[in-house]
């Protein structure tokens, strides 16, 4: 954790306004809040994710990685071990859990005709599994830029017998085009590469234009630099009129005739 990660997360905290639900005045609002970003959820729904975790820690064999995320233009390469990047890139066991729960409750609110799942940043396929789990009986679009990540998840998610998964090996924007050419409609997208301010409110901006009446979005690390906090802040003052919850990891927004507008912290 560097040093401005560190002021964000003790900043985050002392601003954080509510817990378990203080200040929502719509049922449905507070029972998002308390039963699914309060819950502590259960171990079984991310089963096959953190069992997939502890086979990619086993790797310490090497893998090219094309960079087209923050700080690179020309898709610079580099060599990772496996291991390291299911240590330090893939999404925590915590965290993992409470994106399950929130992909679990929306499918309950919703059908498979409001739309599909959709991941950006699919790495070794860790939290595309966890989507796949939590929305057996829906599709999960999910998108990898780097050719070999793609690749190897999509050995990970054969492995698993994760049938309703597609892998797409595409720079970020370039697939959202392509999949609303195919005429697909997003339920709920989890937003999880490119860590910048800029490229967030331009997948937010293409999301929606494949959305339907009811959309859920969540962008990950949304503290991890001022980029990305930057770009946060000024979605939930253009979104004003939907539900946005900051967490210290996650940004949510939510878009459902049945939830009041609101912008929350919570911290967590």
């Amino acid at each position: 954790m560097n040093l401005y990660h560190a002021l964000a997360l003790t900043t985050h905290f002392l601003k954080s306004k509510i817990s378990a639900g203080f200040g929502l005045h719509s049922p449905v609002s507070y029972r998002y809040m308390s039963e699914v970003i309060k819950s502590k959820g259960g171990s079984e729904t991310i089963a096959v994710a953190e069992s997939l975790r502890r086979d990619m820690l086993k790797r310490d064999d090497l893998i090219s990685i094309t960079d087209l995320g923050v700080g690179s233009r020309t898709g610079a390469k580099s060599f990772r071990k496996i291991s390291a990047i299911a240590r330090s890139s893939a999404v925590p066991r915590g965290q993992l859990m409470l994106l399950s729960g929130i992909v679990k409750y929306e499918s309950n609110r919703s059908s498979g005709s409001e739309g599909v799942i959709l991941e950006l940043g699919t790495s070794l396929g860790i939290s595309t599994a966890c989507l796949a789990s939590a929305v057996s009986d829906n599709s999960v679009f999910t998108v990898e830029g780097c050719p070999k990540l793609a690749a190897l998840a999509k050995e990970n998610i054969e492995k698993y017998a994760l049938r309703n998964v597609e892998i797409i090996n595409a720079e970020f924007s370039d697939a959202l085009v392509m999949l609303k050419k195919r005429g697909l409609m997003i339920r709920l997208a989890f937003i999880d590469g490119n860590h910048s301010g800029e490229a967030l409110k331009k997948y937010f901006s293409l999301i929606m234009e494949m959305s339907g009446e009811n959309l859920t979005i969540i962008a990950d690390d949304i503290h991890l630099n001022r980029s990305m906090l930057k770009g946060w802040r000024e979605l939930c003052d253009k979104y004003s009129d939907d539900l946005t919850i900051e967490l210290f990891r996650y940004g949510i927004f939510i878009r459902n005739s049945q939830v009041t507008s609101g912008s929350y912290k919570l911290g967590r």
